[in-house]
């Protein structure tokens, strides 16, 4: 099974939301989950986190470890869906499209919400 599969797309919302949703008013503060030893997606875990961060209604602190590039793209990414109005349920609903052989999931998003 890939990460990219639904059943293991909603196992990871769920740790994420779940670890989100501790009372507090402070941010979260994340990063690149299971994306070192295990070669995880950037941009796959970073939306996922966005999407539980926005149900569980917390801001979140995306940290790159110094790796300007994706910084660059996961902020680009960010800045079109929230000029576009996108909602989490949105980003959801286009997760659940995207074709896993494909590397780029933002831009597949994008296209899909026909945001580029």
């Amino acid at each position: 099974m890939s990460a990219f599969d639904a059943p293991c797309i909603h196992r990871d919302l769920l740790k994420a939301y779940t670890a989100f949703t501790v009372p507090s008013p402070d941010p979260v503060s994340t990063g690149n989950w299971g994306c070192g030893a295990f070669f995880g997606c950037r941009q796959l875990k970073s939306t996922i986190q966005w999407i539980a961060a926005s149900h569980a209604h917390r801001q979140l602190y995306y940290h790159t470890f110094g790796d300007s590039e994706f910084t660059a793209s996961l902020q680009g990414f960010i800045d079109k869906l929230t000029a576009a109005n996108v909602t989490a349920t949105d980003l959801y609903n286009s997760l659940m499209r995207i074709d896993a052989r494909r590397n780029c999931v933002f831009e597949q998003i994008l296209n899909d919400l026909q945001i580029l």
